[in-house]
């Protein structure tokens, strides 16, 4: 115990180093905690070699990152292309979500039919509400997982953090993300 909690702190100095992928005070109230957070979520999206979405010039685009504590950190980004081609792509590493992020093993694409995506997006939208949920929930917890979702339609941005939700709109969005992805996942919690 002692062992995984230094390692965790240790961590954390790298976690700030990447701190720009979300707009300052998006995640806490409390400048440090805020500070770490998107410096965990920014060091795991920088080592999938992910995009910024806040800053992005993308028309639509929607990320779901999933970062387990003890299994690997994956990202499902679905993109609308120019056109009406939607890509979904998919990022894993051989990290922990919780520690370490560990190196880039799976970086696939997957086109997703047009009436599909605007299926899931319909559903993270309208049904879920994505646009007016508040960034943090109510739930916490040590060992778990984050699903982190990202929006961006033309200038708008936004993020939605959970902690280990099992049941409810964002959760199934998430299982959407990855059955889409068509890539084997271990555990899901």
């Amino acid at each position: 115990m002692i062992i995984r909690m230094s390692l965790f702190f240790t961590l954390i100095l790298g976690f700030n180093a990447h701190a720009s992928y979300f707009p300052e005070g998006v995640f806490e109230d409390g400048k440090d905690l805020d500070s770490f957070v998107r410096g965990w979520y920014s060091y795991h999206l920088n080592s999938m070699e992910e995009p910024s979405l806040k800053d992005s010039s993308e028309v639509l685009v929607f990320r779901f990152t999933w970062l387990r504590t003890f299994h690997s950190p994956m990202a499902f980004r679905l993109t609308k292309n120019s056109g009406e081609q939607y890509d979904l792509t998919v990022k894993r590493t051989d990290g922990a979500g919780g520690y370490d992020s560990g190196k880039l093993i799976n970086d696939e694409r997957v086109t997703i039919p047009r009436e599909e995506a605007k299926v899931l997006i319909a559903k993270l939208e309208d049904e879920c509400k994505f646009w007016s949920q508040p960034t943090q929930g109510e739930a916490r917890g040590l060992d778990g997982s984050r699903w982190v979702f990202e929006g961006r339609r033309n200038e708008r941005y936004h993020v939605v953090d959970r902690w280990s939700p099992d049941k409810g709109c964002l959760r199934e969005v998430g299982l959407r993300f990855m059955e889409l992805s068509r890539i084997d996942i271990e555990e899901v919690y």
